[in-house]
């Protein structure tokens, strides 16, 4: 109905690719994640971008993780750096877990 009184058209965006398809997001060795960590909690937006690039240039493998710091960056979003960091971590950690268990 909204549509009809405000003579409104809905457009949708599609979705560029599925989540399937994305790489894998691989954290970095425990020293580069404690560095990055420490510049996010400083708020050194430059420190952290200055680190996700040589960290792609250090290993092909971590090319998404640096690509999605130095985009979170570029728009100053500290916290969800953060949020970010200790989720990679988490997963990081868990991944660990996981296969100390395995038999």
């Amino acid at each position: 109905k909204m549509r009809t009184y405000l003579n409104l058209e809905w457009t949708y965006q599609k979705a560029a690719e599925s989540a399937e398809s994305a790489e894998p997001i691989i954290a970095p060795c425990r020293q580069d994640w404690e560095s990055l960590t420490n510049l996010a909690k400083m708020g050194d937006v430059q420190g952290i971008r200055h680190i996700a690039e040589a960290l792609m240039y250090k290993d092909k493998q971590l090319a998404p993780f640096a690509e999605e710091l130095i985009r979170l960056v570029k728009g100053f979003q500290m916290g969800k750096i953060r949020i970010f960091l200790k989720a990679v971590q988490s997963e990081k950690c868990k991944m660990q877990n996981d296969n100390n268990f395995s038999l």
